[in-house]
């Protein structure tokens, strides 16, 4: 069972016992993998929980990302 110590006011605590932590690495990575603008440190997270490690500069491509956002007159002819 995953255990959660909320009692410190900064920080949480996150037990995970050794037999659940393939389990919980991947439901880390599944999590970040479905979002892919999510911020660094959850990215960095996610590397920390798979592989003990973080495996990039996430900070660096955040400054690169950028969101395409579609005015409606681009959208026109879109199929729906």
């Amino acid at each position: 069972m995953i255990d959660i110590d909320l009692s410190g006011m900064k920080y949480w605590y996150i037990h995970v016992p050794v037999a659940d932590q393939p389990k919980f690495a991947e439901l880390i990575q599944r999590g970040a993998n479905l979002w892919p603008d999510a911020p660094p440190e959850i990215k960095e997270f996610a590397d920390l929980v798979t592989n003990g490690r973080v495996l990039q500069d996430y900070y660096a491509q955040n400054k690169d990302q950028r969101k395409i956002h579609h005015t409606p007159e681009q959208l026109e002819g879109v199929a729906k």
